[in-house]
């Protein structure tokens, strides 16, 4: 998976490894557009999320990055679970042909390089 960012999180969304391109995707200044990255801090210390924050309740959800070198990324996430552990690895992928897959192929290429 060089080639794919992924990462695996604990069930409070800190990050415990990346693939090369996730690394990449995840820098110090690649910003995250989306919602809360992670519900599982809310779900855990907030009853009231609980029935609105189901972890496979959005297995599948689009998540908008913008990278320093390459701009915006549109990819979509998915998610298995390991309940034994409670980690989950995430892998975000793009629509093959669409503006943020050619994007993905320039940042395997480069990975944490900067074009400056």
């Amino acid at each position: 998976m060089n080639d794919t960012p992924a990462e695996i999180v604990t069930e409070l969304g800190e990050t415990l490894r990346q693939t090369p391109m996730g690394v990449a995707l995840s820098g110090d200044t690649t910003h995250y557009t989306g919602p809360a990255r992670s519900t599982g801090y809310r779900w855990f210390t907030d009853p009231a999320a609980w029935q609105i924050y189901a972890p496979e309740e959005h297995p599948h959800e689009v998540k908008h990055f913008i990278h320093p070198e390459v701009g915006a990324l549109e990819l979509t996430c998915q998610r298995l679970v390991d309940p034994g552990q409670a980690h989950s690895l995430l892998v975000y992928t793009a629509i093959p042909g669409s503006e943020s897959h050619e994007k993905l192929q320039v940042l395997s290429v480069i990975g944490t390089q900067t074009l400056r």
